[in-house]
């Protein structure tokens, strides 16, 4: 899996971020002191949602990428896109019976993302992707009609937000390293209204 950032022309692609990232409502809540001193406090809107990514094993590459987005994008909103659409084939000679969730696949561009939907060539029932590994997709509810080898599977665009990232990792080296000076792991922050 892997989560795309996009600024006008300028696109980032990162790996799947680690599983436990925080999600927290930021509210901004505001305080006006009176001309007596006593202190009011208040919500300050829209509500926001303010959520960390960490990222690990990012290459060289990412990270040249990733600074490149940041300075571009410099503050400005920038869509967050959990997973890109693809596309892939069945890869099992005898194809697959009525009621199969586990399907052999080859073919697509990166690893397909649980939690996007899917469609197989000869079953119009959309389906949703429940796990993954590096060749095979389970499904959920599973066939409602059988398929053949290589029927071409369709996987959707996941869902996209408008977000901004809050901190630069790279401005004073903060993320994290180990004692070779390899990359451990890169906290994004960001908020934006998620839907």
């Amino acid at each position: 899996m892997s989560v795309t950032f996009t600024y006008g022309a300028t696109s980032v692609v990162l790996p799947k971020p680690s599983l436990g990232d925080a999600l927290q409502h930021n509210i901004k809540t505001r305080m006006l002191l009176t001309m007596s001193g006593r202190a009011f406090t208040y919500k300050f809107t829209p509500i926001t949602n303010k959520f960390v990514f960490n990222f690990n094993g990012l290459t060289e590459t990412d990270l040249t990428n990733l600074k490149a987005f940041i300075v571009a994008s410099d503050g400005e909103e920038v869509v967050y896109l959990k997973s890109a659409a693809d596309s892939a084939a069945v890869n099992e000679l005898a194809g697959y019976p009525i009621d199969a969730t586990a399907i052999t696949f080859d073919g697509a561009s990166t690893t397909p993302t649980v939690g996007a939907e899917c469609t197989i060539a000869g079953d119009s029932t959309t389906q949703e992707i429940t796990k993954v590994t590096t060749t095979v997709i389970t499904i959920s509810p599973g066939l409602a009609h059988a398929v053949p080898n290589n029927a071409v599977i369709t996987i959707e665009a996941g869902s996209s937000w408008n977000v901004r990232i809050l901190n630069n990792p790279f401005e004073f080296e903060t993320y994290g390293k180990n004692e070779c000076g390899e990359l451990k792991k890169l906290v994004l922050e960001f908020e934006g209204v998620i839907v």
